[in-house]
């Protein structure tokens, strides 16, 4: 009788499981986390039948044994903790102290990106849109003029109260470089969208780019138009301080810039505003 053979089948090589990505933890989840190892420390040295060997004065090696903490040493570790989470404090409060944000916010055709452009590259405009094209991010902005994302530019200023003046570089990278190296005081501008079509967009800057002032950038030739009234009413709806920049006074009738600033003293001396 002939034996049976069984066929064998070769295995598969077992493919190595793709991790995911994690998400980037906010400053919530790191302080979260550290509560919960500090509390599984203390647990482990209650836990721990073990002879501690500390360093004593002068540094002779004592043995002391670990028991139950009392109640010196338990407040003794909060007390520790809470000097790590007012360092962290510290340091987010030197960013205040150091950054200013502001968002660029008003109607569209307004200016904005142009007065970030002038402020933050020391260039003087060309009334073409030479200004703005140094800061928009895409090449469909460059065509139409309008801005459609979000754009962020940076200008510093060193101990002597002066503007960092920028170096002759290739990339955006550097120049961010050069002026962070180089000052003592960072204003960042957010220059957001002003058409209504990108509401959403400018929404998002405001909330979660988290500015310090709203610059709400009002054409002289253009009037108070209804997407400037819902820029202002954002602004003031999430507490965000104000102020106002009127452009394009050279362009603009003398009547028509007198009824511009008018309207604009109405609407701040508004009840809510």
């Amino acid at each position: 009788m002939e034996s049976s053979k069984k066929t064998e089948q070769p295995e598969l090589a077992k493919q190595p499981s793709k991790e995911q990505p994690k998400a980037p933890r906010s400053l919530a989840d790191i302080l979260d986390t550290m509560k919960l190892e500090a509390k599984n420390s203390a647990q482990a040295k209650q836990q721990d039948p073990l002879e501690e060997i500390k360093e004593g004065e002068g540094g002779n090696p004592t043995a002391t044994t670990t028991g139950p903490l009392t109640k010196d040493q338990e407040d003794e570790e909060s007390k520790g903790f809470e000097r790590q989470f007012d360092k962290i404090d510290s340091t987010l409060s030197v960013r205040e102290e150091n950054d200013v944000r502001i968002a660029v916010i008003g109607n569209v055709d307004s200016g904005k990106s142009t007065l970030v452009g002038v402020l933050t590259k020391c260039v003087m405009d060309d009334g073409r849109g030479s200004a703005r094209s140094k800061v928009f991010n895409f090449d469909h902005e460059q065509k139409n003029g309008r801005t459609s994302s979000i754009g962020q530019e940076i200008m510093g200023f060193n101990d002597d109260a002066k503007q960092v003046e920028l170096e002759r570089t290739t990339s955006k990278n550097q120049e961010w470089s050069h002026i962070a190296t180089n000052s003592k005081k960072i204003v960042t501008f957010l220059d957001l969208c002003g058409h209504e079509k990108y509401l959403k967009t400018t929404m998002f800057g405001l909330v979660g780019l988290m500015p310090d002032y709203s610059m709400i950038i009002v054409g002289a030739n253009m009037g108070v138009s209804r997407m400037t009234r819902e820029h202002l009413g954002i602004s003031l709806a999430l507490k965000v301080p104000i102020f106002i920049v009127i452009t394009k006074i050279d362009l603009s009738p003398p009547e028509v810039y007198e009824k511009t600033k008018e309207t604009l003293v109405k609407i701040l001396r508004a009840p809510g505003c």
